[in-house]
């Protein structure tokens, strides 16, 4: 496909589903942004460019997130977030649009108005849209404003977005007043959302001084309701990165960077246990600790039992859950050396595909045997 121009962020953000990859390029154009679509040709697995969206506003950085969901017809919808998209007064609160495919026209179709904060100033600069995420079930979706503050005194709290598609108005609605995070705790900074749209997991890495915070909230009809919290330790910076790993949302993993002395980082699972402890969750093995400098934990990825996490060091490492030895096994890795870092990380539905895009500008596909 076309090349990236230099510096623009390609690949820093990267999402997967179906036979479908998407890679954000932020700073292409001025810092429009534009995000790339790539189709994989099921016979011979081969992927090759199927189209791209341009950012239509100076320095708005579409691409800044990107989201895919796989559809029952074989096609997927698409959510992307622009975290400095500008508004008729000039001040930049960013935003996020929703797209599916159209058989009509064989393109994609933005489905309602592009969404938006709530146009006040402590939400200027709260780069709405530098995190999204979605349901595959139904149209709904999670977005994130990490750098949103209450007020003068309450900066960066951040907050999370939750809209669902109004089929009756043919429009988005917010599903509740957002989230809202402590100060300085820059709450949204990494999202996930269940398959049905039930349940969101949104992180506050710098909480209480960065050691960190993750949260799992489900929907109980009219707000978010919280069910779980994970607090990391001193400088551990947990809840940079979350995830769901099966279809029902009762496997959540979340990533601490900050973790340990020389810079290892920590990945850490809990189980849901169900019936009636429902909504009580233990955790599955003692965590997955990184090597010296590699920071593990900025990026994760899973589906079933499986766990997928890039490293500082330029690799990325796959873990599978082994119920009978009561541990995490290492059952895959990429390349040493990449060539440079991991900065975004996606795995496919059936965990057999993983796509990394790295601090060099690339996006590299890798299939697990």
């Amino acid at each position: 496909g076309e090349l990236p121009h230099s510096f623009s962020g390609y690949g820093s953000s990267v999402a997967i589903a179906g036979n479908f990859i998407v890679a954000g390029e932020p700073g292409f154009a001025q810092d429009r942004g534009r995000v790339y679509e790539y189709q994989r040709e099921p016979s011979t697995g081969v992927w090759s460019p199927s189209g791209s969206l341009i950012g239509l506003i100076d320095s708005e950085a579409l691409g800044s997130a990107v989201d895919l969901a796989a559809l029952p017809d074989g096609t997927t919808s698409m959510l992307v977030g622009a975290e400095d998209t500008r508004q008729p007064n000039f001040l930049r609160f960013g935003s996020a649009t929703y797209y599916e495919f159209d058989p009509l026209t064989g393109q994609r179709s933005q489905v309602g108005s592009t969404m938006l904060p709530e146009i006040q100033i402590t939400e200027t600069g709260g780069e709405f849209g530098g995190v999204v995420a979605m349901a595959t079930d139904i149209r709904r979706v999670v977005i994130g404003a990490p750098s949103s503050s209450l007020d003068i005194s309450n900066l960066n709290t951040g907050r999370v977005y939750t809209f669902e598609y109004d089929e009756d108005v043919g429009d988005w609605a917010p599903m509740a007043d957002a989230i809202l995070g402590v100060r300085e705790s820059f709450l949204g900074s990494a999202l996930d959302m269940s398959r049905d749209g039930s349940r969101i997991l949104a992180g506050a890495p710098l909480a209480f001084g960065g050691t960190g915070v993750a949260n799992l909230y489900e929907w109980n009809g009219s707000t978010w309701i919280r069910l779980f919290r994970l607090t990391g330790e001193l400088g551990q910076q947990m809840g940079t990165s979350v995830a769901f790993l099966n279809d029902d949302a009762s496997r959540i993993a979340f990533g601490g960077p900050g973790s340990d002395r020389g810079g290892e980082g920590i990945i850490r699972v809990y189980q849901d246990r169900g019936g009636f402890f429902q909504g009580f969750f233990e955790s599955l093995g003692d965590g997955i600790v990184g090597l010296e400098g590699e920071n593990i934990g900025k990026t994760l990825a899973g589906a079933g039992d499986r766990v997928a996490f890039g490293t500082d060091t330029g690799s990325f490492r796959v873990y599978e859950w082994m119920e009978s030895q009561d541990t995490w096994l290492q059952v895959a890795t990429g390349p040493l050396n990449l060539g440079a870092a991991v900065v975004s990380i996606s795995m496919s539905e059936d965990a057999k595909t993983v796509v990394v895009g790295l601090a060099n500008e690339q996006v590299q596909v890798y299939n697990l045997e």
